[in-house]
């Protein structure tokens, strides 16, 4: 998993130059679509993104000056991304419905399969 090595001292500016050409194309998407979601909304959504990029950097720097070696966080994230079901980078907690009682990860309140309302399981 690559998000952990962030050893390289480029790391954080490519990056941050990742981030800057997902800027673009979603304000380009956006643009196009005219999507509910405004570039102000966005700007603010990369900023905390990168503040958490630097949140994981200095929690991974002080467990491997701690002795916990990456290969075991790296372990830790995989056990914890599986706990939805999927190894698929995302941990999205599965809700069901309470008239039909079909399982989905969808954060919806209403049902997409009956319209029943969802609940958090």
């Amino acid at each position: 998993m690559d998000y952990l090595n962030s050893s390289s001292p480029n790391y954080y500016k490519l990056k941050q130059r990742k981030l800057d050409r997902d800027e673009k194309r979603a304000e380009e998407t956006y643009r196009k679509n005219k999507s509910q979601i405004s570039i102000p909304e966005i700007c603010d959504l990369d900023r905390k993104v990168n503040s958490l990029c630097m949140v994981v950097e200095a929690l991974s720097e002080l467990l491997e000056e701690h002795g916990i070696s990456k290969e075991l966080i790296e372990r830790k994230v995989e056990e914890i991304d599986l706990r939805d079901g999927v190894l698929d980078g995302q941990n999205i907690p599965i809700s069901s419905c309470r008239k039909c009682k079909r399982k989905t990860k969808s954060q919806r309140p209403i049902c997409m399969y009956c319209g029943g309302k969802v609940i958090a399981t």
